[in-house]
């Protein structure tokens, strides 16, 4: 929340980094915490149709800076596809 934890870039933003969490007190499985910390990223592509579908219901109302993130949205679930 302060910017001081450990975080990993990914197509969706940034997320915690495993050893960025304390975690102590918590039985999680290596695998299961690796599962949380995952990025669909079929899941979001099929999210991102679904944003872009909710944003045509307004036309050319919508600000041109929301189209212009759900592309870049879309730029970087791609590359990170193809990486993958």
């Amino acid at each position: 929340v302060d910017g001081s934890g450990l975080a990993v870039e990914t197509p969706i933003g940034y997320l915690p980094a495993k050893d960025g969490l304390d975690l102590s007190g918590l039985a999680i499985d290596p695998k299961d915490l690796d599962l949380l910390l995952r990025v669909d990223i079929e899941g979001w592509k099929k999210e991102a149709d679904d944003i872009g579908d909710y944003y045509r219901q307004f036309g050319d109302r919508i600000p041109r800076v929301l189209l212009h993130e759900l592309t870049r949205l879309r730029q970087r679930l791609t590359a990170a596809e193809t990486v993958s």
